[in-house]
């Protein structure tokens, strides 16, 4: 070894929530959830979305319909899938805020990988938590956000400060 070269010590892992400082020194370690968790949990809670989604948007047809003065607007009018746009975000933002902050962090995706949401600091995820992360999943290709991290840290996680973890609290049932 050359005097010029330094030495090098085996690297510390690095927070996922973007901070230089090594993860014992800026936050407590916690279990992240790993990529095939948080595939499974995306995918499990956008398909209940969407099974939600699909009898509100028939009752908005069924609302439209007994409207007198909407009686022109059909399927190809721009105001109706705006109208539908909107809707869709509203309910989506209220489906994951609702899920999410009423379990404590936990949507039902998150029940089957035993995982949950906390905040950076350990504390139990809130209302306003789950509001934030559900605002933040609308950004237009958030979902694209956590791909260049190991372990997976989106935006939503990332805008709200939270985190996805391993939840100690569920007791693995095992037969015996």
């Amino acid at each position: 070894m050359s005097s010029t070269e330094a030495t090098s010590e085996p690297a510390k892992p690095i927070d996922p929530t973007g901070s230089a400082k090594p993860i014992e020194e800026s936050a407590p370690a916690f279990d992240l959830a790993d990529v095939g968790r948080r595939v499974v949990n995306f995918l499990v809670d956008h398909l209940l979305f969407f099974l939600l989604l699909i009898p509100a948007w028939r009752l908005l047809e069924l609302i439209r319909l007994l409207r007198v003065w909407d009686e022109g607007a059909g399927d190809g009018n721009m105001i109706v899938v705006v109208e539908r746009l909107l809707w869709a975000l509203v309910i989506y933002v209220l489906y994951f805020t609702l899920v999410e902050g009423m379990t404590g962090g936990r949507s039902i995706g998150k029940l089957l990988t035993r995982t949950r949401v906390i905040q950076k600091n350990g504390d139990r995820a809130g209302f306003a938590d789950a509001f934030l992360r559900s605002l933040c999943r609308c950004i237009p290709l958030e979902v694209f956000s956590a791909v260049p991290h190991k372990p997976p840290y989106p935006w939503h996680d990332r805008l709200s400060e939270t985190l996805v973890v391993a939840d100690r609290s569920q007791k693995r049932d095992r037969p015996t």
